[in-house]
């Protein structure tokens, strides 16, 4: 029973050889196992180097880790994570018990802590996500559709019915797609040409590694803090996020220290010289067969002239040459998002699975009265 678990703030090592490190390994090897479990691969695992990265606190984000331990073994984990300079209603919570530990109330012991940590301070909206591989009818009676009306998780799922019962609602689903490398050249080169003939003479093509380039920067954050309020988020509670160079560099760094490549692509307007269009590939050594197709984005006032697909394909092109390990991309794009999911489709991508994003708004306020 829960009353045996004892939940335990995770003290973050400074580095993964520390020798306080060994709660952050166990943390690791849980996330990996349940990870495993659902893909049975290992194309969505992080490497150590940047969990651990991505775990810490700053000035932007407030990440809280926890380990459920019964008698000094690590069951599961929980988290809580809250933005600090924008959506200050919301926090995104998560927890998870490895499959040998489960239907022990483990699992709703760790998440109601975490939620009282997000009341605590001051957050009434929460939300979560699912994971779930496409080996279900999508068409079929057995699934939940969201609010949204796009997409659909497997009803059966023990995680869908632990969310379900948490009292959190489903709002978004996203697919998750699998493009397999490496594509034609000539292929890649048509979608290149098309996509030209399209958008016209008007714009020119700047590649990055790692670091946006100085002369875009600027135009390049307004397009970061654009992307934020145009993205699908369905009914979830998600307001801009307002992004200044300070904050792309602070993230940049971030992804370098965790070992990470960034390959970026911009479609730059000749005339004014904005952004109007960006896509990156994030790439890690440690996984040399896969790249993970990262933002796209297209400005409002360049729609329409295939600029997502001309970004894509050249970007495409260039990780050809400069990672020809890589066997395949992944990506999540929002199931509703139709003009990306057709240009990905066009590419080659196939949906092996699907994101569920849901939302539970409290009842309470911080003092755990009701409002």
């Amino acid at each position: 029973m829960s009353n045996d678990l004892v939940i335990t703030a995770l003290r973050l090592p400074a580095t993964l050889d520390a020798p306080d490190a060994a709660d952050f390994h166990s943390l690791s090897a849980a996330v990996d196992q349940i990870k495993r479990d659902i893909w049975h691969n290992d194309d969505r695992l992080a490497t150590p180097l940047a969990r651990l990265v991505s775990s810490r606190s700053d000035e932007y984000c407030e990440r809280l880790i926890f380990l459920g331990q019964v008698a000094g073994e690590t069951v599961g984990y929980c988290w809580a994570m809250r933005y600090l300079k924008d959506n200050p209603n919301s926090a995104y919570l998560f927890a998870a018990v490895l499959p040998q530990f489960r239907r022990r109330g483990y699992g709703r012991a760790m998440l109601e802590h975490v939620e009282r940590l997000a009341l605590h301070n001051g957050r009434t909206v929460f939300q979560s996500s699912t994971e779930h591989p496409a080996d279900f009818d999508l068409q079929g009676t057995g699934v939940l559709v969201p609010k949204s009306g796009s997409g659909a998780v497997p009803l059966d799922s023990a995680a869908v019915q632990f969310a379900r019962q948490a009292g959190y609602e489903l709002e978004l689903v996203e697919r998750f797609s699998e493009l397999p490398l490496p594509l034609p050249p000539e292929k890649l080169q048509a979608f290149v040409t098309a996509a030209r003939a399209k958008s016209g003479d008007g714009y020119r093509l700047v590649f990055w590694k790692d670091r946006v380039p100085e002369e875009i920067v600027e135009s390049f954050t307004t397009a970061l803090t654009q992307m934020s309020i145009d993205i699908p988020t369905a009914g979830l509670d998600s307001e801009a996020e307002y992004w200044d160079v300070a904050r792309l560099r602070k993230d940049e760094a971030d992804r370098v220290a965790a070992g990470q490549g960034n390959y970026g692509c911009a479609a730059v307007d000749r005339a004014s010289g904005e952004v109007a269009a960006y896509s990156y590939f994030g790439y890690h050594p440690e996984k040399p067969g896969v790249l993970s197709q990262e933002d796209t984005f297209v400005s409002g006032a360049h729609r329409g002239k295939r600029l997502g697909m001309l970004i894509k394909a050249a970007n495409l092109q260039r990780m050809a040459e400069l990672v020809p390990q890589a066997e395949k991309v992944i990506t999540w794009n929002a199931a509703e998002n139709e003009h990306m999911l057709a240009i990905n489709v066009d590419l080659g991508f196939t949906p092996v699975g699907y994101d569920g994003e849901w939302q539970k708004i409290s009842s309470e306020t911080q003092n755990g009265s009701a409002q």
